[in-house]
């Protein structure tokens, strides 16, 4: 397997103050993957990755866990990423992923496949994610999770994203954080080592304090006054090497604020740090002493709520309980895990205690020969024991020198052999030499294997103890484990051992168990250990709690490494050996550091975060300290540009204090490095400003009477470099939407510290871009608001004295989606696991909601939360399914065929609400929400999103009624929101084409999908005799069209573009005017179209436009018009309108002419418009809705005056959709309608144009003339074959007599419609008669009698006859009277009412439930109604409800 070398970066951030992003490259080959066969699975091996269990069951991908640096102070950070897979194994099998265990307990059973590996989605889904971010000592840096690796079970495929691009965005910080220069010489070459990025240090680093420390205290000391002079003797050696100080936990305690005592001493350290740069704190006592902190984390339901946690007092930001409850650590309190200051606890409890082991450890440091290097691995088996050819097959015998696994007398290999031998392997040996200096002692190895004392001995407590006095340096136990002993082949090794041991390990690290419990027990196996005057051990590390494994199937397999808690230890030793002079508590500190990407989530790496502490002092050296040449730190390759600065410092230490000198050899000409004398660190400043390319090499010497150490510093030296240019958003091609703001940031870089100068080449027409010059970067934003669909170009150029970059971007426009359909979305409660999908033709608008009530009607919800739901909320009872809230629960939203939309966000508290606050943040983050008490909840209201958000969660909320708790999703109408994007079109040479007769035009159209989905176009209609072939295909997709006309006019070809995947599409017209080769005459247009109607004494007005095709002037008159017409005509520059105003005085048919000519070459068109006119009262009409006056995409009331003089209405409409004109689009609701005012003359024939503007599939629409003794009743039902095809509905015996109103209109059930183009022909029965006269006589009485006048009472049932004439009641039947009777029903809060029904009125149920505020609530029952109505009202209501109905 290759290891993965160092990452390709890619870095941009934008501003020192305000919102900012960074990019980094991780690169991946196929060589960085390892692939072993176990059994009927593959094992997935990642160079430099590590094993996750996300899902039990789930196959078993690795992943890469880094770290990011980004400026100090950063907030609000998130992490996105991109990356391309490509084919790397097929007809493989994953390892399912196993549970980890503590090992203390049994063996977990085999989880086995789970139903991923038949899903056809891809696993691990996300690319990348965020794992929290976290300051050290003023560097700040994010964790992520990188998945280069993703397996699709239902094709068996292993795909590799060979370059995955993460992108950090975040808000910058106004400053950055202080501190000392020997805090950032020490701190920056380790957060280097820990970050993905280190060449942004120099950018990133925080700033140097000016003033010197208060009261240097490198060294302090924290313990109890009954102590202090029990460590006094440690303080005093320490300080030959520090400064240093001693606190009491009395005097912190009086003298430092804190809501407890774990806060006040964390107080004084962080001051301490901040002030007086300590570099390492000692706690001096077990938790009796200087109480420890404790911690929540929980892994797989094993729940530890006080986990000792002295990273507590060594991470110093936050507070670790950001929630203020009693858990500390918790995931969602913001923990910092960086450590910005080294500590660890002696603990000990008595002065007897920490005598003895300052003591061993003084007496130990004394001692000239202390430094052997011996080092013993052990342990016994952990779960399983391997014989025969289940055995591991690796080699680690030319590691150790140790049998090999499958050596004929080597019968059985217990995993903890395995494990250990190849943490030896490939842990310790790259980074330490002591190679032959190692001892395994496992309870597998047999009698031959005698080398360096290990054998066949059996492990119980006598053998183990006269091992362990031996004396080791390192020793490395993996197994059993408890509070008081570590578990053997047969009995324990316990406390009693250790503190009988005789000879001192150095240093021992355990994967055990419990044993480094100091809160536990007493003493603890690690306190044993340490507070043995005459051996046991000077360093402790183990856990206080479960260590954790990962156990290994049959046959073994030759990649495990027994996991979480041996993963720990490999971090360790290669901390502790990388470097020499490293001290044991810097080691300590960034092993941890190193797992901190994989402790972002409750899980083992978090667990062992928090429960592992360094017992010991952190200052001991596990190399030799005295009499030593003098450590010079490692330079890093530089990297420069020819005339600029180059600065690096350069550093050396000494552990013995000898005075040492720092030098420099090799310097290129003009390079000055002044060196150093001094004794424990000394640094000096390499400067140099390059005037040639090349490669350099510069020695650097540190030495003392004890001999010299070097370092060698390669240097590059780059070329002046031109500039570069980024845009935001990224891309060779990005998305707008018509009608809403685009704003595209254009930055260009430049690396030399030239002046750069940025400009536009070429704008889309709706664009501005102002340009600018200065220092680099240099940002400027192109802005404007698209007016039309399509893909329009952008060209950018920047340029400075080394050259010059263009950069080309591609705006694709669409339209926004004005209502979307999320039926058969799903809703995804986690916790406690529900799930609701939305019924089919759920249908939300721009900024529209979706309430998803628990279990209670909309009245009832909205009396429970005192809300009215207005017209843009669709409310949908789950009937129990949704949601089911008891206190942590979370939501995921995921489209119809299960992408995930949204979500998880983040839990919710019972008695609280979550409502969004940052609606194109990701949803999983806390910052996108505010948490608030459930009585803050605002169902149906408070959505955030500025057209770029598209579909979120937006709110859910606990209810004090369990029926009312509901979920809230809201849409503010962006385009990208939708599962699918349409193509765009482009069409060479623009959308307005023009050629002469006998010419040829020819242009190209080119469809380009957004998603890079196959693309189909065609010509769906064009002129005849032109060409043009329709083409499908991988997107892009062009073709040709080509026409040679010989007629001049005005045509038009239509392309249609369709998305292959998802079947979405886009219409592209081109207008094509046909010119005479010797001039090509003006286009006449007339609203309302070219055959007009109109009435006796009514006023006719429509305009005439004349447009010129080659934009020469134009004259626009009158040849003819009708007697009485007026028409003024108009000349200028083209276009030129005129309006045509007339009042008829007869009946009849007539014409006006109207020419217009071209100014310029005299070519004429001509233009008749006929006019129909009938006698007022006598009916016929038309209605082109040109005065209609909603023209945008969003639903709403109007009214506007009709061609017939009337007031009509369109009720949810909306009238951004066309067919010859503007027309309005009725929504699939009900109370959606096109209702005229009252017009006379009756309807014989009616017919209209209509198109389904959306995909729906049934039509079902009604159509209704109502005239005063009848009513005509019909339905759409022809449904448009597509969404541009257009159809006229026709009624030939409508036969509706006198006054009437026409109502076009829907329901829920029916598609959305467009109408335009309403015609219809008069219609008389001859009559005339008064409309109540007539009804009286219907009833067979003599509207001529005194009685039967309008305000009189011919029943005297107490209603007048104009009151039974408006309710269709019999006016001489006292019985027959309209009152609405009922009972309530408390016990079911049902409500029923009974009516006298007429087939001949129109009714409407009328309602409030509050008398205080709030307007009526309106449901329509219809024409004759039911004569009955039961509906559900809640039990406190207190407010009125009636019939009502129309008049007729």
């Amino acid at each position: 397997m290759k290891k993965i070398g160092l990452w390709c970066l890619g870095l941009c951030w934008a501003g020192i103050v305000g919102a900012a992003e960074l990019s980094v490259d991780f690169t991946f080959s196929a060589d960085d993957v390892e692939l072993t066969t176990a059994g009927e699975y593959t094992a997935i091996g990642l160079a430099d990755g590590s094993r996750v269990a996300d899902e039990l069951g789930a196959p078993s991908i690795p992943a890469k866990f880094a770290n990011v640096l980004i400026p100090s102070g950063a907030q609000n950070v998130s992490v996105s990423a991109s990356g391309e897979w490509t084919l790397l194994a097929e007809g493989i099998t994953p390892y399912p992923a196993q549970p980890r265990s503590p090992k203390s307990k049994a063996k977990p059973a085999f989880v086995p496949a789970n139903a991923r590996y038949a899903s056809a989605a891809a696993w691990p889904a996300e690319i990348a994610t965020y794992q929290g971010d976290h300051e050290m000592q003023g560097y700040q840096f994010v964790s992520v999770r990188v998945n280069p690796l993703a397996y699709v079970g239902a094709e068996k495929k292993l795909y590799l994203r060979e370059k995955v691009t993460v992108t950090v965005t975040y808000d910058a910080a106004p400053a950055t954080k202080t501190v000392f220069s020997n805090q950032k010489a020490a701190f920056e070459p380790l957060v280097n080592s820990l970050v993905a990025n280190p060449a942004a240090s120099k950018n990133f680093a925080p700033a140097v304090k000016q003033a010197a420390p208060r009261a240097s205290a490198q060294y302090l000391i924290i313990t109890r006054a009954a102590l202090t002079n029990a460590f006094k003797p440690l303080q005093t050696s320490r300080a030959s090497r520090f400064t240093t100080d001693m606190l009491t936990v009395e005097s912190i305690t009086n003298s430092y604020s804190g809501t407890d005592a774990q806060a006040k001493i964390r107080a004084c350290i962080q001051y301490y740090v901040s002030n007086n740069a300590t570099a390492y704190v000692v706690l001096g006592g077990d938790d009796t002493i200087v109480p420890a902190r404790g911690c929540w984390v929980d892994v797989d339901g094993e729940t530890e709520t006080a986990m000792p946690t002295d990273l507590y007092y060594s991470g110093l930001n936050g507070t670790w309980n950001s929630d203020g409850d009693s858990n500390y650590g918790e995931t969602t309190d913001g923990v910092d895990m960086a450590w910005d200051v080294v500590v660890a606890r002696i603990p000990v409890r008595t002065t007897t205690h920490a005598n003895a082991y300052i003591n061993k450890l003084l007496a130990f440091e004394s001692n000239p020969n202390r430094f052997d290097g011996k080092m013993l691995l052990g342990g016994m088996y952990a779960w399983d024991t391997y014989t025969g050819t289940s055995r591991p097959s690796d080699n680690c015998t030319n590691s150790d020198h140790h049998a090999d696994f499958r050596y004929t007398a080597h019968t059985s290999v217990s995993d903890s052999e395995m494990w250990d031998r190849r943490l030896y392997r490939d842990g310790i040996l790259p980074y330490w030499s002591a190679s032959n200096s190692i001892a395994l002692f496992c309870d597998t190895l047999t009698t031959w294997d005698t080398t360096f004392g290990s054998g066949n001995y059996a492990q119980n407590a006598t053998n183990v103890k006269n091992k362990f006095n031996m004396g080791w340096f390192h020793m490395f136990f993996s197994g059993h484990g408890d509070t008081t002993l570590l578990g053997l082949e047969t009995g324990s090794f316990s406390t009693t051992e250790a503190a009988a041991m005789t000879n001192t390990i150095v240093f021992a690290y355990t994967d055990a168990c419990l044993t480094g419990g100091f809160d536990q027990g007493e003493p603890s196996l690690s306190e044993a250990f340490l507070r043995n005057a005459n051996g046991g051990a000077l360093i402790y590390m183990g856990c206080s709690r479960y260590g954790w494994g990962e156990p290994d199937e049959t046959p073994a397999s030759n990649t495990s490494d027994g996991g979480p808690s041996t993963i720990y230890g490999y971090k360790f030793y290669k901390r502790m050996h990388e470097t020499t002079g490293r001290t044991v508590g810097t080691a300590f500190a960034m092993h941890k550091a190193d797992m901190i990407s994989a402790s972002g989530s409750d899980g083992c790496e978090r667990w062992i975060q928090f429960g592992m502490n360094l017992q010991g002092d952190p200052v001991l050296s596990l190399e030799p300290i005295g009499d030593q040449p003098p450590a010079i730190q490692p330079v890093p390759a530089q990297s420069v540009t020819v005339g600029q600065a180059l600065s690096f410092s350069v550093t050396s230490t000494d552990g013995d204090g000898d005075t040492m000198r720092l030098t420099a050899s090799g310097l290129p000409a003009g390079a000055t490095f002044a060196g150093a004398t001094g004794t424990v660190s000394v640094s000096s400043t390499f400067n140099w400003t390059p005037a040639a390319t090349g490669s350099y090499s510069v020695t650097f010497f540190a030495g003392d009477k004890d001999g010299t150490n070097s370092t060698v510093a390669g240097i590059t030296v780059n070329p002046r470099a031109k500039p570069s240019l980024s845009t935001t958003p990224a891309g060779a091609s990005v998305n707008a939407v018509v009608s809403n703001s685009f704003t595209l940031t254009v930055q260009a870089t430049e690396a030399d510290g030239d002046t750069v100068s940025i400009s536009a080449l070429s704008l889309p027409a709706w664009a501005t871009f102002a340009g600018a010059t200065g220092a680099a970067p240099v940002q400027v934003s192109m802005t404007g608001t698209p007016t039309v669909t399509g893909t329009f170009s952008a060209v950018f150029r920047a340029a400075d004295a080394d050259g010059a970059a263009t950069s080309t971007v591609q705006i694709v426009v669409t339209e926004a989606p004005s209502v979307i359909d999320i039926g058969g979305y799903t809703l995804t409660q986690a916790n406690s696991t529900y799930n609701y999908a939305l019924p089919a033709g759920t249908f939300i608008p721009v900024n529209g909601y979706v309430v998803i009530g628990r279990n209670t009607t909309k009245d009832l919800f909205e009396s429970a939360w005192g809300v009215t739901l207005g017209e843009n909320v669709v409310y949908l009872n789950s009937a129990g399914a949704m949601p089911v809230i008891n206190g942590d629960e979370t939501y995921t939203l995921s489209d119809a065929s299960s992408a995930l939309v949204e979500g998880p966000t983040p839990s919710l508290t019972s008695g609280y609400t979550r409502q969004r606050i940052h609606a194109t943040n990701d949803a999983t983050l806390s910052g996108s929400w505010t948490s608030a008490a459930m009585a803050s909840a605002t169902p149906g209201s408070g959505g955030v999103g500025n057209g770029t958000a598209g579909l979120v969660i937006n709110e859910y909320a606990d209810a004090g009624a369990y029926a009312n708790e509901f979920v809230e999703l809201y849409y503010d109408g962006v385009a990208g929101s939708q599962p699918a994007q349409a193509p765009g079109i482009v069409v060479s040479g623009g959308t307005n084409q023009s050629v002469l007769t006998g010419g040829t035009l020819a242009f190209t159209v080119t469809a380009t999908d957004p998603e890079d989905n196959d693309v189909a176009l065609i010509a769906y209609s064009k002129p005849a005799g032109s060409t043009f072939t329709d083409v499908a295909g991988a997107s892009p997709q062009a073709g040709t069209f080509s026409w040679t006309p010989s007629t001049t006019g005005s045509y038009e070809a239509v392309f249609v573009a369709t998305d292959s995947a998802d079947s979405m599409k886009t219409t592209q017209r081109v207008a094509i005017a046909v010119l005479s080769s010797v001039g090509a005459a003006p286009v006449i247009t007339v609203t309302g179209g070219t055959n007009q109607s109109a009435t006796v004494s009514n006023v006719l007005t429509f305009t005439v436009t004349a447009t010129d095709p080659e934009d020469n002037g134009v004259i626009l008159i009158d040849s003819a018009k009708p007697a009485g017409a007026t028409f003024a005509g108009v000349e200028g520059a083209s276009p030129q309108s005129c309006v045509f105003s007339w009042t008829p005085t007869a009946a009849g048919s007539y014409e006006a002419i109207f020419v217009a000519a071209d100014a310029y070459d005299g070519a004429e068109a001509t233009q008749r418009v006929t006019i129909a006119v009938t006698e007022a009262g006598s009916g016929g009409g038309m209605e082109t809705f040109d005065n209609y006056s909603n023209s945008g995409s969003s639903y709403s009331t109007n009214t506007f005056t009709g061609q017939d003089g009337s007031t009509w209405t369109v009720g949810k409409g909306r009238g951004d959709i066309s067919i010859t004109g503007k027309a309005p689009t009725i929504r699939n609701q009900a109370d959606a309608y096109i209702r005229s005012g009252t017009i006379a003359g009756g309807v014989g024939t009616l017919s209209f144009k209509y198109r389904k503007p959306f995909a729906d599939s049934t039509m079902g629409n009604q159509v209704y003339v109502i005239g005063q003794d009848s009513t005509y009743t019909g339905t759409v039902t022809t449904v448009p074959a597509s969404t541009n095809e257009v159809l006229t509905y026709t009624a030939t015996g409508v036969n509706v007599a006198g006054s009437f109103v026409l109502v076009i209109s829907n329901t829920a059930a029916t598609a959305r419609m467009t109408v335009d183009d309403v015609q219809w022909t008069g219609y008389s029965t001859g009559g005339g008669t008064d409309t109540y006269e007539e009804w009286v006589a219907d009833q067979g009485e003599d509207p001529e009698t005194p009685e039967f006048v309008p305000e009189g009472d011919a029943d005297g049932d107490g209603k007048t006859n104009y009151d039974e004439y408006m309710a269709d009641t019999d006016p001489g039947n006292s019985n027959a009277v309209f009152e609405v009777t009922g009972a309530y029903t408390n016990t079911s809060g049902t409500l029923t009412m009974s009516y006298p029904a007429s087939p001949n009125r129109y009714y409407q149920l009328e309602y409030k439930t509050n008398l205080v505020s709030g307007g009526n609530v309106v449901s329509n029952l219809g024409w004759g109604g039911t004569g009955t109505l039961a509906t559900n009202i809640p039990p406190e209501w207190y407010g009125t409800i009636r019939v009502r109905l129309t008049a007729p």
